[in-house]
């Protein structure tokens, strides 16, 4: 997959902000990677990307570990250990 279809996957996916939390715009802009673009094996990985407004977007870039606790609430422990597992899995 390549950036561009990650990009439109995850909007496709999500459609809207999809953390909404305080200060929400509601409107997504950003699609924002859970594990970064370091991390090689999930760079285009549509389970990695989250759709965020620019308040959101902001928001979980100064509390990534309250995000992360976020995604396990909604996805489970085992989804946010397995996509991690395959993200530092392709460290470059």
């Amino acid at each position: 997959m390549t950036p561009a279809q990650f990009r439109k996957a995850v909007i496709d996916r999500d459609v809207s902000c999809r953390l909404r939390h305080e200060g929400c715009q509601g409107v997504g802009h950003h699609v924002h990677h859970i594990f970064g673009k370091r991390f090689k094996a999930t760079v285009c990985d549509p389970d990695n990307g989250i759709f965020l407004c620019f308040s959101c977007h902001d928001w979980v870039h100064k509390h990534i570990a309250k995000f992360q606790e976020k995604l396990k609430e909604w996805h489970g422990e085992e989804w946010f250990e397995e996509l991690e597992r395959k993200a530092k899995g392709g460290v470059k």
